[in-house]
C-alpha cells in the first residue's frame, strides 16, 4: 500500500483549502500525509473514525479535531447518510510566517475536552468554525477573504493557547530533508531501507536525521518505515490471497518471522489469514469468529445471530460495529475468576474498566467496575463508576483518583 504525499494548494487569496465531506464523498480516505494543519469537524449526526499517529479515534456531531502536520490518517465514515463535515487544511508555510515557533507546536486536540476553561475554548472554536460555513454558502462581497482571514488567526490563536503543547529541541527543522525522507519510504519501503540507508542517500548523518525526524514526526525513523510497511501488509492480507511469507517480504520485512512479530505488537493478533471455502475445511480449535458490520446496525446484527445459532454460543460486540462470537461459558470474567482463585485476590478487590458489551460480566464480576465515558449505553447503566475517554488518558485518571496520587 502506498501512503500518498497530499500537496494542498490554499484557495485563491486566502491561506487555507476548505472542504465539506457528504454522502456524495468517498466512504474512505485512504492513508495520506501533507505539510498542513488540518482541523476537522463533525456537523451533523454521524459516526466517523480518524486513525491518527497510530490511534484510532470516533468522532461525532459537535466533535473538533486537529491533525498535525505530516501525521499519516486515515478516515473512514460508518455511515454517510446525511453526513456533513466541514475541513480546514491551513497553509503551513502562512503559519510559519505568522507564527515561526509553529514547528514546535504539537496540537492534542480529539473531540470535546472535560477541562472546564479548555471547553470555553473549544465552544469558541465551534463557534468559529460555523460561523465559517455560514460565510462560505453565502454570496461574497469584498471583504469575504479578509473575514476568512481573520478567523483562520482567531482559530489558530486559540488552538496554541489552549490545545497544543511545546516539543522543545535544540535543533531547528530542515522541512526539506525531511519531505525528502518521507518521500523516499513512502515510495520505496519494500527495498532494503533503513536510518542508515536513508542519511546515507540524503548526504548527511544518521544522528541529524534522526534529531530531526523524531523533532518533526515524533516518530523515529525506524518506527515509522515499520508502520508504513504494516499498513501495506494490512491491505494486502485483506484484498489479496498472498500467502504471508509472500507478504512479508514484498511488504519490506526481511523474514515471516519479523513480520508476525511487528504485526503483532501492532495489532495484538497474529496475521494468519487463511479463506477457506467451508468451515469443515478447518482442522483445528476455533476459538471465536469475529464479524463487522455498520455501527448502526450492531444490535440488529447481534440478535439476527444469537436466535439463528443457538444458546451453545455467546453473541457480543466489543465496539466500533465488531461482534465476537465466543464460546458461552468463556468471557471476561471467567479470566479474572482464574486469576482470583491463582493469585488469591478477592473479585471485590478488583477494579476493571470497560466500554463494549464484551465486557459486561467482567464489570459485574469485580468490586470496582468503570465504564469509559464512550461506552455503550448498556455498559454505562451497568457499571457503577465512570471516567473519561481513551483520549483522555481516562484509566490512568481513575487510577490516580482511587490511589489518591
Amino acid at each position: 500500500m502506498k501512503i500518498t504525499h497530499e500537496i494542498v494548494q490554499p484557495t485563491p487569496k486566502v491561506p487555507f483549502k476548505y472542504y465539506f465531506h457528504d454522502e456524495n464523498s468517498p466512504k474512505r480516505v485512504p492513508s495520506h500525509w501533507h505539510r498542513n494543519i488540518e482541523l476537522g469537524f463533525m456537523v451533523s449526526k454521524n459516526t466517523l473514525l480518524v486513525k491518527d499517529d497510530n490511534q484510532e479515534n470516533e468522532y461525532h456531531q459537535g466533535d473538533i479535531w486537529v491533525i498535525n502536520s505530516r501525521d499519516i490518517h486515515e478516515t473512514d465514515f460508518i455511515n454517510r447518510k446525511s453526513v456533513f463535515v466541514f475541513c480546514l487544511l491551513i497553509d503551513y508555510d502562512f503559519l510559519k510566517k505568522i507564527y515561526p515557533d509553529i514547528d514546535q507546536i504539537h496540537f492534542d486536540l480529539r473531540g470535546k475536552p472535560t477541562c472546564l476553561k479548555q471547553l470555553i475554548a473549544y465552544q469558541e472554536l465551534e463557534k468559529q468554525l460555523r460561523m465559517m460555513i455560514q460565510l462560505l454558502q453565502e454570496p461574497r462581497d469584498d471583504t469575504f477573504n479578509l473575514d476568512l482571514t481573520g478567523r483562520i488567526y482567531i482559530l489558530m490563536s486559540n488552538l496554541i493557547n489552549n490545545f497544543s503543547h511545546k516539543v522543545t529541541s535544540n535543533t531547528s527543522v530542515n522541512e526539506s530533508l525531511i519531505d525528502q525522507a518521507l518521500k523516499i519510504i513512502n515510495n520505496n519501503y519494500a527495498d532494503d531501507l533503513n536510518g542508515a540507508v536513508l542519511a546515507h542517500e540524503l548526504n548527511t548523518s544518521v544522528t541529524t536525521l534522526n534529531q530531526q525526524f523524531h523533532q518533526t514526526v515524533q516518530m523515529p525513523i525506524n518506527k515509522y518505515i515499520t508502520t508504513v510497511r504494516l499498513l501495506a501488509a494490512q491491505k494486502k492480507l485483506l484484498n489479496t490471497n498472498q500467502n504471508i511469507d509472500y507478504i512479508a517480504i514484498d511488504s519490506g520485512f526481511n523474514s515471516t518471522k519479523s513480520f508476525i512479530r511487528n504485526f503483532k505488537n501492532w495489532k495484538h493478533t497474529t496475521p494468519c489469514i487463511t479463506s477457506v471455502d467451508s468451515f469443515e475445511n478447518i482442522d483445528d480449535e476455533i476459538l471465536k469468529f469475529s464479524v463487522n458490520c455498520p455501527l448502526t446496525e450492531t444490535e440488529a446484527y447481534m440478535e439476527h445471530l444469537a436466535n439463528g445459532i443457538g444458546k451453545d454460543v455467546s453473541v457480543v460486540s466489543s465496539g466500533h460495529g465488531d461482534i465476537d462470537i465466543i464460546q458461552a461459558e468463556a468471557n471476561k470474567a471467567t479470566g479474572l475468576e482464574y486469576l482470583s482463585q491463582k493469585l488469591n485476590i478477592k473479585p471485590e478487590e478488583m477494579c476493571a474498566f470497560g466500554d463494549g458489551g464484551n465486557d459486561l460480566e467482567m464489570l459485574r464480576y469485580v468490586g470496582h467496575g468503570v465504564a469509559m465515558e464512550n461506552a455503550s449505553e448498556i455498559v454505562l447503566e451497568t457499571a457503577p463508576y465512570q471516567t473519561t475517554n481513551n483520549n483522555q488518558q481516562g484509566v490512568l485518571a481513575h487510577l490516580e483518583s482511587v490511589f489518591e496520587l
